[in-house]
């Protein structure tokens, strides 16, 4: 199934672009269906969006609702007190208001997929890493004036190169070239300015996505990379 992760909506495949072009007005992302089509088709996503009658274990990216309500006697699952009284005044009459609180969510916000259904809440302390920002900076501070204050011979190839390859990369180019090539787009070239804005916006997304993270991601990026380890150490031998 796909998920908008900025509403937060299940989509069919058929209506991703209109999705993003109308709700979002991303009107500078090129996305043809047929390249929709393809991910579907490698990742067996359905045309249509299923019908879900619950309870399940909680579907990441789509809204959870934690306050819902269910119907004691239909299970029928409702978002607010006032929908739920209005389901019992037109299904059950007659009957007292009896419900369960339960969490929820629902495939969208549209009909015929807005109806939702009861799931099992992820234990979300397990989704969080706790970070000390101030301890962060403070470590990062240290390890800043550590480094600056061994005297590193400027022609010494640096750790960040060693690390990427660039040098080895780039060898036998024309430096001049390449420059060029990483300009800022000039004003006639309109396909680099949309491609400017589509990377800028991909890149603020990612931001925001920090926040949502799993648990096993955090960890791997807070974790010591040994390559880099293994580069600070080899430059500083060879400064030794």
């Amino acid at each position: 199934m796909i998920i908008c992760t900025s509403c937060q909506s299940g989509l069919e495949p058929a209506a991703v672009t209109s999705h993003l072009l109308n709700v979002h007005k991303l009107k500078d992302i090129c996305l043809t269906q047929d390249s929709i089509d393809k991910v579907c088709e490698e990742f067996k996503i359905p045309a249509s969006l299923p019908s879900i009658q619950g309870p399940l274990p909680e579907i990441e990216g789509l809204v959870v609702l934690t306050t819902a309500l269910q119907c004691k006697i239909c299970r029928t699952v409702r978002g607010s007190l006032s929908s739920i009284k209005k389901h019992y005044s037109q299904n059950h009459p007659g009957n007292a208001l009896e419900t369960i609180d339960v969490t929820a969510q629902r495939l969208s916000q549209q009909p015929p997929h807005n109806a939702y259904f009861p799931v099992i809440p992820t234990n979300k302390q397990l989704l969080t890493l706790p970070i000390d920002l101030n301890l962060l900076r403070t470590e990062c501070d240290m390890a800043y004036v550590s480094f600056i204050s061994v005297d590193v011979d400027k022609r010494t190839i640096s750790p960040w190169l060693l690390t990427t390859g660039w040098h080895t990369h780039i060898a036998g180019y024309d430096i001049q070239k390449l420059r060029k090539l990483v300009e800022m787009p000039q004003p006639q070239e309109a396909l680099l300015s949309k491609l400017e804005k589509g990377t800028t916006a991909v890149m603020q997304r990612g931001v925001e996505l920090m926040k949502d993270t799993p648990l096993l991601v955090l960890q791997k990026l807070n974790s010591p990379d040994p390559i880099k380890e293994w580069v600070v150490l080899s430059v500083c031998s060879s400064l030794n």
